[in-house]
């Protein structure tokens, strides 16, 4: 049974997080690639992840160097490349990471470059490791 609701628990989790991606619109008003600025040490994969018993939950971002993004989320069960996921333009500079026109980040980065935490207005908290 517990491996039921785990499982249940997963797939709802995946659904939401997937409506909600799914409901944001075109963002034909996003800026050029060629005008922003970017913060060179973002540029890569970073994965954030989260065990839930037996199942490992996944969430990533690729950040490229011409200004283009992927998002996606996965499990230990689904393997996924991040290019199948959501598509964005990102700029980064002074410390604040824009992913399209939406979603606004504090980021820091650790010393090392190899840990990303990005902070929302609201409190949210995200702790990226760079693959």
């Amino acid at each position: 049974m517990k491996k039921y609701l785990i499982s249940f628990m997963t797939i709802m989790m995946v659904a939401i997080s997937g409506i909600a991606f799914v409901s944001c619109g075109d963002n034909d008003d996003e800026p050029e690639l060629s005008s922003v600025n970017r913060d060179k040490d973002l540029v890569g994969t970073w994965i954030e992840t989260e065990k839930w018993d037996a199942v490992t939950l996944y969430y990533g971002f690729l950040f490229e160097n011409d200004g283009k993004g992927y998002y996606n989320e996965w499990n230990s069960y689904d393997k996924k490349s991040l290019k199948d996921g959501d598509i964005f333009n990102w700029t980064a500079s002074d410390g604040t990471l824009k992913i399209g026109n939406k979603e606004e980040y504090t980021y820091v980065l650790s010393p090392d470059k190899k840990t990303l935490t990005l902070y929302k207005p609201n409190g949210v908290v995200r702790e990226l490791q760079k693959k």
